[in-house]
């Protein structure tokens, strides 16, 4: 499993859906990189293949699509919690997430992450992984926005299995663009000094 966090939210409307972008955190990413640069842990690295390699100096980004309502409460969710409101503090009534919250404080139940565990065609499948204070472990379902949102108001982690990424992340295109530029820039330099 991979730690990952929202990197940028598209917000469309009742004809173009709304995604959410997902990318590794940087601690997540180093050790991604180090696992795909293992020429055991990655095959494709061995013999003559090495041209196929994945680009490992850039993040993954797994992108996630949502409803319009579901976009619109994880762009406030992230707004209202970047200016510093506690989980409490974010929508000014009562939603289902104060619900939420107030079950698990009652209960003396936490959430101790959230998990993207699978991907079937552009469905993506999450679950909760809750503790009591008994010692207590069980998981439930829930849809990968709600996970992203309760994620960040309770702050804790959002991981994504390694399968799910391999099979549905998208190229990290500004990241490739910033590479090709500085190795246009390096070339530039280099020939200045022939």
């Amino acid at each position: 499993m991979i730690a990952m966090e929202i990197q940028s939210l598209v917000r469309g409307n009742s004809s173009v859906p709304s995604l959410v972008f997902l990318q590794p955190t940087d601690s997540a990413f180093k050790k991604l990189k180090h696992k795909r640069m293992d020429p055991i842990k990655n095959p494709s690295l061995k013999g003559n293949e090495q041209s196929n390699t994945p680009d490992v100096d850039s993040k993954p980004i797994l992108p996630i699509r949502v409803g319009t309502h579901e976009a619109a409460v994880l762009s406030t969710c992230i707004d209202r919690m970047r200016k510093g409101c506690s989980a409490c503090e974010v929508f000014s009534r009562p939603t289902p997430f104060d619900i939420i919250l107030q079950m698990l404080k009652h209960t003396n139940t936490r959430i101790v992450y959230f998990e993207i565990y699978d991907v079937k065609d552009t469905v993506f499948y999450a679950r909760g992984n809750i503790s009591k204070d008994n010692g207590e472990f069980f998981t439930i379902e829930v849809r990968p926005s709600d996970a992203c949102v309760l994620s960040i108001l309770l702050n804790v982690a959002l991981f994504v299995d390694d399968h799910v990424i391999s099979s549905a992340q998208i190229p990290n295109l500004e990241a490739q663009l910033n590479q090709q530029q500085d190795k246009a820039l390096e070339n530039f330099i280099s020939s200045l000094d022939d």
